[in-house]
């Protein structure tokens, strides 16, 4: 494969350039065309750092990738089907993303400071790194690491950016490399890339990055978690770290408003709120199952009362014990409480529906002492509701989207019991 030379070392602030294309391929398995061209300041993707994105003679670039030494280009489009001009030996006009591009040179400058300041704040060695799409995760060898820790090395690391250091690259050999005082032993060896952050970091990285750790801008750690005995640090950085610092302003601004409480009572506020909802919501609960017993108590009564043992529809033949009723928009869970309630009764078989605008939710409760076959009773059930559900002994449920079912399930409720 035929080389290309690197663009996005030389300068990382390059975004427009012509080239010349080299070669065209078909891609195996997408059937898009791989483009290599003489030169690119595209970035492929590698060291934790995603491809960039753009245009080559305006057709979108989909990857960027190393390969044997070359660097691809792929489109979307096949090579046969490229327009005019798209040939071997042509020159093509490129635009890598620059919006993109600042994006993770921030994010790649931004995790070596993070990762400097950990280790010199925390002692905590960088293990592993993620440039995700909204946010960056830093995994260190320590099982724990303490929030006032987190918040040292947070300043410490702002302080850096602050400096506004230089960020200088240089190419060195194994021969020298000793005398460079990095933070972690390189992974290659040969010719290698070493990535400084003033005096603060030196570390071995294939990676495009901003020129003056002022660009960075800000870093901020949003969470941590555990994952295979260490810690994750998860980071805001740069543009994104202001963001989310402008979206939670936002936040704070809007529940001060809500709960009329300045910002050092507000969590007090919200707590005391929260409260609240859950012993209103525990009472609900004890209420709305007081209401299912005694709606189930009226129900029995009901039947008994009936010839026929049977509160609501029209009957095909008279049979004891079958509860059937409407109701009107109750709250999840409703239906079913009336129908446990009825169930524990001996003899008992119900039908319930509960409608709403353009549904309904249906439970059949059967007593254990009754025969019931549900599977016999499920294709015409379901036909009628025009929905699904199951359940097991003594209980069914489910739902469906005709409302207006309730003669045609009580009748074939009705004749199926009897």
């Amino acid at each position: 494969m035929s080389a290309t030379l690197p663009l996005y070392y030389e300068d990382p602030d390059l975004y427009e350039f012509k080239a010349t294309i080299l070669e065209l391929h078909e891609h195996a398995s997408t059937g898009g065309c791989e483009i290599i061209l003489d030169r690119t300041a595209f970035y492929p993707e590698g060291g934790g750092q995603p491809a960039d994105r753009g245009t080559i003679g305006g057709l979108p670039v989909t990857q960027v990738s190393k390969d044997d030494g070359g660097i691809v280009h792929r489109v979307a489009s096949p090579c046969q089907a490229l327009p005019d001009g798209f040939a071997v030996g042509a020159e093509v006009a490129c635009r890598a993303d620059e919006a993109w591009r600042r994006e993770y040179k921030q994010q790649h400058t931004g995790q070596h400071i993070i990762s400097a300041a950990l280790l010199e704040v925390a002692e905590a060695a960088t293990v592993s790194v993620h440039q995700g799409a909204e946010y960056l995760t830093v995994e260190v060898e320590r099982e724990t690491i303490s929030e006032a820790q987190l918040e040292a090395v947070e300043r410490r690391a702002n302080e850096i950016i602050e400096a506004d250091l230089p960020v200088t690259t240089v190419w060195v050999t194994d021969a020298d490399i000793e005398s460079y005082p990095l933070r972690r032993k390189p992974k290659v060896t040969g010719s290698i890339r070493l990535v400084m952050v003033g005096q603060f970091d030196c570390v071995a990285c294939g990676g495009v990055h901003v020129q003056r750790s002022g660009e960075v801008r800000l870093v901020h750690c949003i969470g941590v978690e555990r994952i295979r005995g260490r810690v994750r640090t998860i980071w805001k950085t740069g543009d994104r770290a202001l963001a989310d610092y402008r979206l939670t302003c936002g936040l704070v601004r809007e529940l001060v408003d809500v709960f009329s409480a300045p910002v050092p009572e507000l969590s007090a506020k919200v707590r005391a709120k929260l409260n609240e909802h859950t012993e209103l919501v525990r009472r609900l609960g004890l209420l709305e199952r007081r209401l299912a017993e005694e709606t189930a108590t009226r129900l029995l009564q009901s039947v008994a009362h009936s010839e026929s043992g049977v509160t609501h529809g029209t009957p095909v033949a008279p049979h004891a014990g079958v509860v059937t009723a409407v109701f009107e928009n109750e709250a999840k869970g409703f239906l079913r409480q009336v129908g446990e309630g009825l169930a524990a009764e001996s003899g008992v078989a119900a039908c319930l529906l509960n409608r709403k605008e353009d549904s309904v939710e249906w439970v059949i409760a059967v007593s254990p002492d009754r025969e019931f076959d549900f599977n016999a009773l499920k294709p015409e059930l379901f036909r009628i509701v025009a929905g699904k559900g199951g359940g097991k002994s003594p209980v069914w449920q489910g739902g469906g989207s005709e409302p207006d079912c309730a003669a045609a399930l009580f009748s074939a409720f009705f004749t199926h019991m009897g």
